[in-house]
Formats: C-alpha cells, structure tokens, sequence
C-alpha cells in the first residue's frame, strides 16, 4: 500500500524528476544553498591566524587550487625521489665497466687537484718536459743564444766548441762584418755608418800613463793609420782612481793627442767625449746619452742635407735609419771579460746599452779592438808569475756577475762559471806548490810586497782561501747534488769579491809608460818595459 501511494509512474514521474532538478539548480546559482568550494573558503576565513595547515581528506579536493598544489608537490618528491637501479651481478659486464669508469673518474679528479695545486695548467709548456737540473741548465743556455740578435752575439756552436772566450770575440768581430756587408747592399734603407769609437781606460799610477794603457790607445791609431779607420766621435771612459789626481779618460785623450800630433794625424770633425766613470757603474749608457744629446742631431741634419738623388726621392716616403757603429778598444782579457758577461748574463752586461737606440731610428752594432800584452817567462818569471794569477783573476769576474745575479733573484748560477772557479782554484793551488818548494825562477816572488807592505805569498794564500771557501758553498750547485740555501749564496758572493780584489790588488803586473817611449806606436810588452828600464837604471 505504500508502494502504491508514494510510487510514481509514467509521465507524472518524469515531471517530479524534472522539478527537482531544476529546484536544486536555482538554489545553487542562487547562493542560497553553499557548494563544496564555498564552504571550504568559509572555513579558511573562519580559521584563526595561528593555523596554518588544515586537515583534509587527501582523496577530496576542496577546489582546483588544491588540484594544482597537489600536482605539484607530487612532481617535486618524484624529482627528489632517487630512483632505484636495477642490481647487476658484480661479475657482469655493465657492473666491471661501471667501476672502470669510476676508477677513470677518480684518477682525472686527482690530476685536475694536482695540477691546479702546482698551477701548471696556466703555463704554456715548449718543448719536452725536463727531468733534471742538468737539462734544466742546458735549456737555459739555448735560450739565452736564441734570444740574441745574430750580429750582436756568439753563436751556441761556437761557444760550445770552444771554451776559449778569445775565439769567441774573434767569431763576434765576423758575424758584425758578415751583418755589416749585408746592411751595406741595402744602402736605400739606411742612412751613412757612423763610426764611435770607445776607448776604456786602465788605472793611472802615480799620475802616469801606464804601459797596457799605452797600448790601448795605440791600437786606436794604427787603426786610424793602417785599417782606414774614420771615427766620427772618439770616447774615453774612465774616473779618478784611488791615489791619483788626474782622471784616466784626461790622461789618455792628452796622450792620444800627443800621438797624433807625432803622426800628423788630422782630427777635424771628430768629436771627443770624456766620461769619468766606469763601464761597471753605467759608462756605456752615459756614453749613448750624451751622443743622443750631441752628435745625433748633427748627423741627422748632415744626413738631410745630402745632395743624393736616391735619397732626396726617397726621403719623402719613409725616413732611413741611422746607423751606429762603436768600436770597444781594450785589452784581450777585458774584451774577454765584457762578452762573456753579455754572452751569459745579459741582463747585467754593461754592453746592454749600446743596444737601446731602437726608438729613435737608430741601427747599433758594436766590435771589438783588442790589443796584447804578452809576457815572455824567460825575461821576468816573478812578474809573468804574478802577471799570469791577475789574468786568472779577471776570468774570475764574469762568474763574480753570475752570482750577484744568483744573490739578486734575477739568474740561475752556470755551470760554466762553477768549471771556471774549478780551474782557477787549480791553477792557484799549483803555482802556490811551486812557490812553497822554492823554484830558482821563482826565488824573486818572495821578495815581492804589495803597496800595503804584505808579502805577496801571504796576499795569495788568504785570496786562496776565499776561493776554496766560495768553492765549497757553491758545490752542490755546481754538481746538480744539493740545493744552497740564500745565505750560502751571499757568503760565496762575499768570498769570492775579495778573492778577486786581492789578486788584482796584488798581481798587477802593470807599470808607467817611460818617457822614452812616449812618441812611439809598437806595442810593448811589460817584460820588455821593465827590462829596458832596469838596463837605464843600472
């Protein structure tokens, strides 16, 4: 029955479903009746402040904000969610070329730490890499030739294959005419060579021309009387020595003049300048300043006023370079002395400045004028004796250079100049053996006192000394066996600058010029000299 009196059928039910449905729409849109979502906004207002977090049904979403808040925290803990690798047997394949490339992995990290540790990745490596000191040394040498110009310089070969420092100055004097005579086919390109020439002077004694510094100057005149040599300027270097009141460049510009006079040379047009100080303290370069200052202008001027057709087409697309060329007159040993320090340490060479004329147009080149002083044992063996421990002492010089070098943090210390120290020991030591065993020849030594009073055995044996000493700082560098620390170094630099003054304090086999021999132009040798003046004395 009560089926029958609430049941619907037919047409009268489809109108009772349709009155619903519309009813529940308008009350919807409406507002009347709150949706899911509106509800949800009310509880959130209705919330107090200090909740932040509402619990929800995690399968309900309260609005599509919450549909996309879901998403998205569902992507991010996949993301952060390591997944899971497949386990492989250990004996496999995949499991032993996975830890072969871990090992790889593990190893390039440890050369990357290394070499950013050593900083080797910012240097740009040439050539093999370098095993030992000794080749380290080797490289050095090569680069030192490599870095030099061809006409200013000795090749490696030569001074390889000679130990001689004379042959090396000799192959220098070549390779500047070789270069001369190719600068010479090009004449368009450069302007006429001026011809400087610098004498270096030798220490007064007494006031008084001595006999090497005779012969220096001399060799300056035969060459202006046989070789057809025109200088435009002449120069002579060299201060007030110790005891003198006169300095060494007035003393040899008055004899030059003198000889002159005696030749009937003519000195017009050449331009004398006096430098009183010494190569060592800055000569050169005072020399090339004070040319710059004076006769550069003149010679620029002269060069524009030359009735030359090739040069007046020329000149007005590009100016010609100068060309400069000085000739250094001294002893063989000091020539010696000066390219080998210019050959090895470059960077201290006094030799340096002749080269710096590039910007003001200006082509250098240099040669050297050498003249001999040769001592014949038969004639004085107590002063050839001596004569022969000063050379030894000026060879010492260029290593003296090296190990200021070495001092100063500018070079590395050579080989070369721990062989020479080698020798120059042995030399010493053997010469001290014959004079201890009282030679005949030698019997004159003994009575030689140097200008302090001190017998010359006693100078030489302190000045062994120092040598031995400085020898034994230096050794584990000479022999690629240890390292020396910086304070050996300043005593090995300590010992060896008084070696090297005794001696040539001592040994200096040099004595005035006799008045005799004033006007004359052969060169004398000391032993003569002194022969010829004891025959007078006697």
């Amino acid at each position: 029955m009560l089926r029958n009196k609430y049941s619907t059928s037919g047409p009268r039910r489809r109108k009772c479903l349709a009155f619903i449905t519309c009813t529940v729409f308008c009350t919807v849109s409406q507002g009347w009746i709150p949706s899911n979502e509106r509800n949800a906004a009310q509880r959130r207002r209705d919330l107090p402040t200090s909740v932040t977090k509402v619990k929800t049904n995690p399968f309900w979403a309260m609005s599509s904000s919450d549909l996309k808040d879901d998403r998205s925290k569902r992507e991010t803990s996949s993301n952060n969610r390591t997944p899971k690798m497949k386990e492989y047997d250990k004996n496999s394949v995949v499991s032993r070329l996975h830890q072969a490339a871990s090992r790889a992995h593990l190893r390039q990290q440890l050369k990357d730490a290394q070499e950013a540790t050593t900083a080797s990745t910012k240097l740009h490596r040439e050539g093999p890499r370098l095993a030992s000191l000794q080749k380290l040394n080797t490289a050095i040498d090569l680069r030192l030739d490599s870095n030099r110009f061809p006409y200013n310089s000795v090749s490696s070969q030569v001074l390889q294959a000679a130990r001689d420092p004379m042959i090396a100055v000799v192959s220098h004097n070549q390779q500047v005419a070789a270069h001369q005579q190719a600068v010479a086919a090009t004449s368009v390109l450069f302007e006429k060579c001026r011809q400087v020439a610098i004498v270096l002077s030798k220490s007064l004694q007494k006031d008084q021309v001595t006999v090497e510094y005779a012969n220096r100057i001399r060799r300056l005149l035969k060459a202006m009387l046989e070789e057809d040599y025109h200088p435009d300027a002449i120069c002579f270097v060299g201060g007030t020595s110790t005891g003198n009141k006169i300095a060494d460049a007035d003393a040899g510009y008055i004899y030059f003049r003198y000889l002159c006079a005696c030749q009937n040379i003519s000195l017009d047009g050449i331009q004398f300048i006096l430098e009183y100080t010494r190569a060592e303290q800055g000569a050169f370069q005072n020399v090339v300043d004070e040319l710059q200052q004076k006769c550069l202008p003149l010679w620029r001027k002269a060069a524009f006023n030359e009735e030359d057709e090739d040069y007046q087409s020329f000149s007005t697309k590009i100016r010609r370079r100068l060309r400069v060329h000085f000739s250094i007159v001294s002893s063989e040993y000091h020539l010696c002395q000066l390219n080998d320090i210019h050959v090895r340490s470059p960077g201290q060479s006094p030799l340096r400045a002749l080269g710096g004329w590039m910007r003001v147009s200006v082509d250098t080149t240099w040669a050297y004028q050498y003249s001999t002083t040769m001592l014949p044992r038969q004639k004085n063996p107590a002063r050839s004796f001596c004569a022969k421990h000063y050379k030894t002492a000026q060879r010492l010089v260029p290593a003296l250079h090296n190990l200021r070098g070495v001092v100063d943090n500018r070079e590395f210390f050579q080989r070369d100049n721990y062989r020479v120290l080698v020798s120059a020991r042995r030399s010493l030591v053997t010469d001290m053996e014959k004079l201890y065993h009282r030679q005949p020849s030698l019997k004159d030594v003994h009575k030689l006192c140097s200008d302090d009073g001190k017998p010359m055995d006693v100078i030489l044996e302190s000045a062994l000394l120092n040598l031995g000493r400085c020898l034994d700082l230096v050794r584990p560098a000479g022999l690629l066996t240890g390292i020396v620390s910086s304070t050996d170094w300043s005593l090995a630099l300590t010992f060896l600058e008084q070696a090297v003054q005794q001696i040539c304090k001592a040994c200096d086999p040099d004595e005035p010029l006799d008045y005799s021999d004033w006007g004359s132009l052969g060169d004398l040798t000391l032993a003569s000299s002194w022969t010829a003046a004891t025959e007078r004395k006697s």
